[in-house]
C-alpha cells in the first residue's frame, strides 16, 4: 500500500484527544506561563506536537522513529522516513524542541 505523506502533516489525534490535552496544559499552567513538556512517541511531529508547541518554551521529544511493530507502522517505514517528516512538521518551532532519538526505556530514569 502507497503511503500518503500529505495525510502524515495533518493532525493524527482526535477532536476529543486534542481538546483534552489543551484542558491539561491549561490547568498545568493556569496563569499562562510557558510550560517544558516531554513527549514520549513523537512519530511524525504532528497532533500533540503541535498542541504542546503552542504552549510550552521547550518541549523534549522522545521517539526512536523505528515504528512500534504494529503492521501499519511497519508499512510506514518500509516506505517513507517518519523522522524525516517529523523534522519537516517542527520547522516552525524548531528553536523549541529538544530530540532524543531512542527508546523511551532508555532515558525513564
Amino acid at each position: 500500500m502507497a503511503v500518503d505523506l500529505a495525510h502524515y502533516a495533518q493532525s493524527r489525534i482526535s477532536p476529543f484527544d486534542e481538546q483534552a490535552l489543551r484542558l491539561l496544559l491549561a490547568k498545568a499552567s493556569p496563569d499562562g506561563a510557558r510550560i517544558t513538556a516531554m513527549e514520549i512517541g513523537s512519530w511524525f511531529g504532528a497532533g500533540s506536537t503541535q498542541i504542546l508547541a503552542a504552549h510550552a518554551e521547550k518541549i523534549i521529544c522522545v521517539d526512536h522513529w523505528e515504528g512500534s511493530g504494529v503492521a501499519e507502522h511497519d508499512d510506514i517505514i518500509s516506505q517513507i522516513d517518519p523522522y524525516s517528516i517529523f523534522q519537516r512538521n517542527i520547522a516552525a518551532f524548531r528553536e523549541k524542541i529538544v530530540t532524543l532519538q531512542c527508546d523511551s526505556r532508555e532515558i525513564a530514569d
